[in-house]
């Protein structure tokens, strides 16, 4: 186990330095990889119904910040399966108006123990709900290349920090209605 823990980093590195190049210019099919069987499994979240609170108590009732879901995912980057534990969260939150929303954040455990949490706010702007981290974090296909390169990169980013012992927790900021970065 200990020896799989130093050749993780490597092959992180590895995965990751492939996706940088295919952002830098690959041959247009590179982005494909990501399309594995992964993203042929891998639910919309307009699809999902672990995006949705369905309980009996009125979202106004709950507490901002409550755990209604939980689920334990894989974490994918360029095909591959990420041997760290990821799970995913739907909580009560606010919308940009102040009411009662809920929304996915998707939380990376490193391997071994750790002290240091990292919030990383991925860089996405988005009109459909495909982009959303939590989504395309699990090898989701999020539409164009560009926005299949951006993911990848994305979910090296993630990996590499979860390899290096922080906890790593990737909100779906947008929230349900995709309010562009409100």
């Amino acid at each position: 186990m200990k020896r799989n823990r130093r050749l993780l980093p490597v092959l992180l590195s590895m995965v990751l330095a492939a996706g940088v190049a295919g952002v830098m210019g690959a041959p247009a099919d590179a982005s494909a990889v990501r399309h594995s069987a992964a993203a042929a499994t891998v639910k919309n979240p307009n699809k999902d119904p672990f995006y949705r609170y369905t309980g009996h108590k009125p979202l106004r009732k709950i507490k901002p910040g409550t755990v209604l879901k939980q689920r334990t995912v894989s974490l994918h980057l360029s095909g591959l399966t990420i041997p760290v534990k990821t799970v995913q969260l739907l909580y009560r939150t606010v919308n940009e108006q102040k009411r009662p929303a809920v929304s996915v954040t998707t939380v990376v455990a490193p391997l071994g123990n750790t002290k240091r949490v990292v919030a990383y706010l991925s860089f996405y702007d988005a009109l459909g709900a495909q982009c959303d981290p939590s989504y395309t974090l699990r090898g989701g296909d999020a539409g164009t290349k560009a926005n299949n390169q951006e993911a990848m990169i994305e979910s090296g980013l993630v990996s590499a920090l979860a390899v290096q012992g922080t906890v790593v927790t990737v909100p779906d900021f947008e929230g349900e209605a995709l309010h562009w970065v409100a």
